[in-house]
């Protein structure tokens, strides 16, 4: 049974309940400290090297022995033979060791150890990521910033979700690493709260928190009901394997969706030379994955994540504008751990730059996106903002240099030169057009 909730609490949750069923009132006071009661004491503060207090991450405890669920890159230094120490609730500190890891959903499962074998964790219960509803309030629990490292004392913040089925990944990794089926919110949330929980009015796990902090006042969470999936997994320690279509592509352009009547992902090639997918051709546009509908990129690895490797499955294609049913197998997402270890490091440093280039400091951001590309020199990201940062200081020649270095090294949103405000001083370069054209044929192709 769940720990420290007392009665007058548990009525107050009654009163949550229906609230979170009406997503146009703000939540009371009563009603928010309720659910922070119900499940704040589940959230502790994760080191994975005690050495580099910096480094600190949160997790949630969801069992009461202590199994507890954070993010993969949160225990990413967790030294070989060592043991990650948790601060927990009661300002005592525990040792922790690693159980399972999906770097690919950025998930891992550690094991609190107590010195007492009669204590019991306090823990929240698992909640279902799939009936919360966009404009439901949540609550986002966690170690923002490192702020509770010297107290044990942990961070609540509230806001609405303002968005669910979002895909992100480690920028330079999107192959190896990423966020099939996030949830997005207004829920703040800084370096510190990776691993942390999100919770509805009740007290109940949602999700956990992963990337934010870094782009606004907005923060994304890994869906409870994709991690359950893998929970068995994780806490027999097995590898987890996933899904993967083993092509690459891209949405359709406004012509092509305008003609076609709506949205798909048009396949350009596969991604690997012995994909086992061959019976998918270049310039399929593909419709569905086992009857759901495929309108973007996003969908389709959001389809496919539902699935195993070595699963066959129906695809429904336009090839050659003729309707196809193709029964494919699926191949397996082959993990590059280094290079998403990198791709975090990346990240880091690249979020710096853009922040400078937000605050118009654009010598600082150029400084910090040349250190970003010594982290990954193949990643086009940098070489974009790169670009345009030189472009807002008015420097075409090494602006047009950057941009095209970025769509050499596999840029793909074709469209954003022609809209992207900080780049309306390359747009008056006479070169420019003609490289638009160029990128823009390739494209299509």
């Amino acid at each position: 049974m769940r720990t420290r909730v007392n009665l007058t609490a548990l009525l107050i949750l009654f009163t949550a309940a229906a609230c979170a069923t009406q997503p146009s009132r703000r939540p009371t006071s009563q009603e928010v400290r309720a659910a922070v009661a119900a499940s704040r004491d589940a959230v502790a503060i994760v080191f994975p090297d005690t050495a580099r207090p910096g480094l600190a991450g949160s997790g949630v405890f969801i069992s009461p022995d202590g199994l507890m669920l954070t993010n993969d890159h949160v225990i990413d230094y967790v030294k070989e033979g060592q043991a990650a120490v948790v601060y927990a609730y009661n300002q005592r500190q525990y040792r922790a060791r690693i159980i399972g890891r999906d770097s690919f959903q950025d998930i891992a499962l550690i094991q609190v150890f107590s010195s007492d074998p009669e204590e019991v964790f306090p823990y929240v219960e698992l909640g279902d990521s799939d009936a919360v509803r966009v404009g439901d309030w949540v609550m986002a629990i966690g170690n923002p910033l490192g702020i509770g490292n010297g107290d044990g004392r942990i961070t609540v913040t509230l806001g609405v979700l303002g968005a669910k089925h979002r895909m992100l990944a480690p920028l330079g990794a999107e192959k190896f690493a990423r966020y099939t089926d996030g949830l997005q919110g207004d829920f703040a949330l800084h370096p510190g709260n990776s691993g942390g929980a999100l919770v509805d009015l009740r007290g109940y796990l949602l999700g956990i928190n992963g990337a934010g902090g870094k782009v606004g006042m907005m923060g994304f969470a890994i869906p409870v009901n994709q991690i359950k999936r893998y929970l068995p997994k994780l806490k027999a320690g097995e590898t987890i394997a996933h899904a993967d279509l083993q092509v690459e592509g891209r949405n359709l352009n406004a012509k092509e969706s305008g003609r076609l009547g709506r949205g798909a992902f048009r396949i350009s090639k596969h991604s690997t030379p012995d994909a086992v997918t061959k019976n998918l051709k270049r310039k399929d546009f593909l419709l569905s994955i086992g009857g759901q509908p495929v309108y973007s990129y996003v969908d389709m690895m959001r389809q496919v994540d539902r699935y195993d490797p070595g699963d066959t499955v129906e695809v429904a294609l336009l090839r050659a504008g003729k309707p196809v049913i193709e029964h494919v197998t699926l191949g397996k997402v082959e993990i590059d751990l280094e290079l998403i270890k990198k791709s975090r490091e990346f990240a880091v440093v690249h979020d710096e730059a853009l922040k400078l280039l937000t605050q118009k400091n654009y010598p600082e951001a150029i400084e910090k996106f040349l250190e970003a590309m010594k982290v990954m020199p193949e990643n086009p990201t940098a070489y974009y903002n790169m670009a345009c940062a030189y472009s807002l200081t008015k420097d075409a020649d090494r602006a047009l240099e950057n941009i095209k270095k970025a769509y050499d090294l596999g840029m793909d949103n074709v469209g954003q030169l022609l809209t992207d405000p900080d780049l309306n001083h390359l747009r008056s370069d006479p070169r420019f057009q003609p490289f638009y054209e160029e990128v823009k044929r390739k494209e299509e192709e």
